[in-house]
């Protein structure tokens, strides 16, 4: 069972008083109650100072904590695993240097800190909804009933009542209709190539979400066609190196310089993968609503490069004579590696 104390209540410490307040709660004055563990949850917001050191990664709880308030501390702790595990095996695979290790910190810390102080900002909004239900921390227990009695009451009062509440409650909304929190969050720089756009305008930058391939944004969803059965375009994102989604029409071009890519090598590592995955007409994955088209913000001869997760590395707008050479650049920057032969 969960009760919440003053912190300068003597009671929080009295298992005694404690069981008295299950059994009010309960209604059953004389229900007998075994304590086997008394346990404290404090109201914080804390994000550890670094991610990395050395081979330790910390994620999850043990690098932010906050309150529940807006759901995210599961979230955010996905969030920090599915960053970091494709960055582990592409090292440990060969793919990419330890430079690539550092970014998980340099991408996740910023994400961790905004989600902590949003959350601790989330659970002072509760306070409006009690002030305008009426109800106040210095009130008795009979005060507080009171209160609620007349927010349900069909009357003038309870129905002016009613409005604040609600009032209230919509100006809460960045706690629990949040998406451009949650599927919104970005990197500004790490394992991604900047390509000098500004991130997408939001009316309500915490509650709205704007699909977009801008780098270090989470890949927008569309619905594809495979095999006769409808498949989002996440399903092509492999699980192994970086991919690019290009036009069926102009693979061939992107497959030849992907293949480069592969044969450059680098230094201390083998070549780095890249997949191409062609979506139109005559390839396996087709478009037939233009769903994908009009939001891969891309020309058809162009291409986003997306990352094991399905966060844009780099893209290109369009096909030019200089393409091959720049995704060789981006993939060995994106990895951390160095070409064994510059251009």
């Amino acid at each position: 069972m969960h009760t919440a104390f003053r912190t300068d209540d003597p009671a929080r410490h009295d298992e005694a008083a404690i069981r008295g307040r299950f059994r009010r709660m309960l209604g059953i004055p004389d229900l007998e109650i075994e304590v086997h563990a008394v346990s404290h949850w404090e109201f914080e917001g804390v994000v550890a100072r670094r991610q990395r050191k050395g081979p330790v990664f910390q994620a999850g709880n043990a690098a932010h904590r906050h309150p529940p308030t807006g759901g995210l501390g599961l979230n955010t702790a996905v969030q920090d695993v599915h960053n970091l595990v494709w960055k582990l095996d592409a090292v440990l695979s060969g793919q990419a240097s330890d430079v690539l290790l550092d970014t998980y910190e340099t991408e996740r810390r910023p994400v961790g800190e905004f989600n902590v102080r949003h959350c601790l900002t989330n659970a002072g909004g509760h306070a409006r909804i009690a002030t305008a239900l009426g109800l106040r921390a210095d009130q008795s227990e009979e005060e507080g009933w009171a209160a609620v009695t007349e927010w349900l009451a069909e009357t003038p009062e309870g129905e002016a009542k009613r409005a604040a509440v609600a009032e209230a409650v919509a100006s809460n909304a960045d706690d629990y209709s949040q998406l451009g929190v949650e599927l919104g969050y970005h990197y500004e720089s790490g394992a991604l190539i900047p390509d000098g756009t500004s991130a997408p305008e939001r009316k309500h930058p915490l509650r709205d979400h704007v699909p977009t391939t801008r780098p270090g944004h989470s890949l927008p969803h569309a619905w594809l066609s495979h095999g006769g059965s409808r498949e989002s375009v996440h399903r092509l994102i492999a699980p192994r190196g970086l991919t690019l989604l290009v036009d069926a029409e102009h693979a061939p071009r992107w497959e030849s310089a992907a293949q480069a890519v592969a044969e450059t090598g680098a230094t201390g590592a083998t070549g780095a993968t890249v997949h191409v995955r062609a979506i139109g007409s005559g390839a396996e994955w087709t478009d037939p609503t233009g769903e994908w088209t009009a939001l891969r913000e891309v020309g058809g001869d162009g291409a986003p490069l997306v990352r094991p997760d399905r966060h844009i590395a780099w893209r290109a707008p369009s096909w030019t004579d200089d393409r091959p050479a720049e995704l060789g650049r981006a993939v060995h920057s994106v990895l951390g590696l160095q070409p064994a032969h510059p251009n």
